[in-house]
């Protein structure tokens, strides 16, 4: 089979989003996606259990589905060497090269789905390959009535190897006790009753960072982390389909200024959201041993829009949220044994007249502590700053250099530190204060939920929960921190 006919030209997408392959997404395999499912098992060559087989496709399906509510392709691997994870331990045995390869030419076979396939460079590279959905398959979806959701996985405690793929690990009594700490704070997070606000104008100051923050609620409520009232807007698609509640017209992808549509439509408008309590847990993951990285993700809160953070209500009451100020910064003059208190970013948070130059100096600060290649930290600087819309004017990408040597200068006494790769480290030592903080107020009875390198809690606990952070600071590294 020629498979280049089968590549049709893409879906208009929203500027260049991707969706990547996500391994804990399915769809409920109900009426004709049951039947669809045979029909594409019975054209495969797969030998493997038949119920690795489904739940390969539930999967797919169900990326397919996130992909098309966000508009964009699904990124996947058509690279052996990407599915050599530890699969046993996480649940992840459907994920094998053989499997999900075998189905989705299938899928292509039977004009279920359509794709660009990725290139191999010269270097041993491969460009990762694109995928998605064709109007059979969605037309076949939107009647079944199933629903993609997020599957629980039992294993909590998460360790990746160099190349950030999952490997397994002895058990010890180390992980052991990582583990059941960490069954009890999600314990805590399944009895809480949480919900937020939705506004869409309070969401950024700027255009480009409302619609992507947007979406970054779109993807929780497609998966249903976050549930909301059949009438909410958030049910977003280009076109009316029953898994995705109500639609947004279709020139909302085709018109220039989305931004402005969206205002249109959700300005003054805010909506009240709840975090689903089924799926409202945390993982920790591991880099290479059990002393890099170790910070705790995976539960809504954790990437939801800081905005609606701020508006979070939890068992009825309002909340507060604590951060470290400058946290990695300052750990970094604190090893050396320097109490550091002065501004971290340059520019100091009051300051309006560049407020943008402190984001970026922000920006650049993470990227400069975790990155062990200034060409790769610069670009890297001017990637994301672009993301945020932060970016400086065309002509002008030598400032991002620039940006580098004024970090650098400003922050002279711990400069040894930088472009060394020292992210990981510092993380390891930020989940370990979070995981004593963490238990600490979860032995008090108040609910608290990180964020990094900040934690949320009911507001009427605010001067506990300050206390318990700067002592649990002080113990690792021997000083006081700065809380915002």
């Amino acid at each position: 089979m020629n498979r280049k006919r089968l590549f049709d030209k893409p879906p208009l997408w929203i500027a260049t989003r991707q969706v990547h392959f996500n391994k804990d997404l399915r769809y409920r395999l109900e009426g004709d996606a049951e039947h669809l499912l045979y029909e594409v098992a019975d054209r495969t060559t797969i030998s493997n259990k038949f119920d690795q087989t489904e739940e390969a496709y539930s999967c797919i399906l169900a990326n397919l589905l996130h992909a098309d509510v966000m508009n964009a392709p699904l990124v996947y691997s058509r690279n052996s060497n990407a599915y050599v994870i530890e699969r046993k331990r996480y649940g992840y045995d459907f994920y094998t090269y053989k499997t999900v390869i075998r189905l989705v030419d299938t899928m292509y076979e039977m004009g279920l789905v359509q794709g660009v396939k990725g290139r191999r460079y010269g270097n041993g590279r491969c460009r990762s390959s694109k995928i998605w959905a064709t109007e059979k398959l969605l037309d076949r979806l939107s009647l079944t009535g199933g629903k993609v959701f997020i599957k629980p996985n039992k294993e909590v405690l998460f360790l990746k190897d160099e190349d950030k793929r999952l490997q397994d690990y002895p058990e010890s009594n180390l992980s052991r006790a990582m583990r059941k700490q960490l069954h009890e704070f999600n314990e805590m997070l399944g009895a809480l009753d949480i919900s937020f606000t939705l506004d869409y104008p309070k969401l950024s100051d700027r255009a480009k960072s409302r619609v992507n923050k947007l979406c970054k609620l779109l993807s929780l409520s497609l998966s249903n982390q976050i549930v909301t009232p059949d009438s909410n807007p958030l049910g977003m698609s280009d076109r009316v389909r029953e898994y995705t509640g109500k639609a947004i017209p279709t020139k909302y992808y085709i018109v220039l200024d989305h931004d402005a549509f969206l205002l249109n439509k959700l300005g003054g408008l805010p909506i009240i959201l709840n975090i689903n309590r089924d799926v409202n847990t945390m993982r920790r993951i591991f880099n290479l041993d059990w002393c890099h990285g170790g910070r705790f993700y995976h539960a809504p809160h954790t990437t939801m829009p800081s905005a609606c953070r701020k508006t979070m209500v939890i068992n009825g009451e309002p909340t507060v949220e604590l951060d470290y100020s400058g946290l990695h910064i300052r750990m970094l003059y604190h090893r050396i044994g320097l109490d550091y208190q002065d501004e971290c970013y340059v520019y100091d948070k009051t300051d309006k007249d560049n407020r943008i130059d402190r984001e970026r100096m922000k920006l650049a600060s993470l990227i400069v502590i975790n990155s062990d290649d200034r060409q790769k930290a610069i670009k890297a600087i001017h990637d994301q700053c672009r993301k945020k819309d932060i970016h400086y004017p065309a002509g002008q990408s030598g400032s991002y250099s620039a940006l580098v040597d004024r970090f650098e200068e400003y922050h002279e006494p711990i400069k040894e530190f930088f472009l060394k790769g020292k992210g990981l480290e510092l993380q390891y030592l930020d989940s370990t204060i979070m995981a004593s903080i963490l238990e600490r107020m979860t032995r008090k009875g108040i609910p608290a939920l990180p964020v990094h390198d900040s934690v949320i809690c009911p507001a009427r606990h605010e001067s506990s929960l300050h206390q318990v952070m700067v002592e649990e600071y002080e113990k690792v590294m021997g000083f006081k921190p700065v809380i915002g």
